[in-house]
């Protein structure tokens, strides 16, 4: 009988996810892993096939994670919801925000695109926009705040308070929806 796996899949995959939280997706490897957990690269790739695998179940532990913290912000405008949670986590935990942006801008990018416009869209105020004005604010307002949460994830901001960044944020955007510039 083969001796007993000293850590599941799932325990794999939490401890390579306390790894981004901590030390971010760039130095995310097999070896590092390994040695972070004790043991040799093979238990991982058993588990995981590649390490493409790995990060993509990652991308989705900590998307999970995003969401849990979107359903708990207030609902009254779901893409504001959206955009603060983003920036709040981004200040929170900045190197996990780091990981779900670098998956937002490559695979990920379209879902995130169509989420942030199918937000607007429920919008009381945009319902009746056409597409293209719809599209240039999404646009103007996703740039905005992936700079605000890039910002947040390296402590450069000017109010590091949860309600000043929501106040900051809620005012860009709010400008920028209008058609006003920052």
């Amino acid at each position: 009988m083969p001796p007993k796996a000293l850590f599941s899949k799932n325990d794999i995959l939490q401890e390579a996810v306390f790894l981004v939280k901590n030390r971010g997706i760039e130095v995310l490897n097999a070896r590092s892993l390994a040695a972070h957990l004790g043991i040799s690269t093979t238990p991982i790739l058993q588990a995981f096939g590649r390490m493409e695998d790995l990060k993509m179940e990652i991308y989705s532990e900590l998307l999970q994670e995003l969401e849990l913290l979107i359903e708990k912000m207030p609902q009254g405008r779901p893409w504001m919801a959206l955009l603060n949670t983003f920036v709040l986590y981004s200040w929170k935990q900045p190197r996990a925000a780091l990981a779900i942006k670098e998956y937002f801008w490559g695979i990920g990018g379209r879902i995130s695109w169509d989420r942030l416009l199918e937000a607007l869209r429920r919008d009381p105020r945009l319902e009746f926009w056409p597409q293209d004005r719809l599209e240039q604010a999404a646009f103007r307002v996703n740039a905005f705040t992936m700079g605000m949460a890039d910002y947040a994830a390296q402590g450069f901001l000017y109010k590091p308070t949860e309600e000043g960044i929501i106040q900051d944020l809620t005012q860009a955007v709010e400008l920028l929806i209008s058609g006003g510039n920052l």
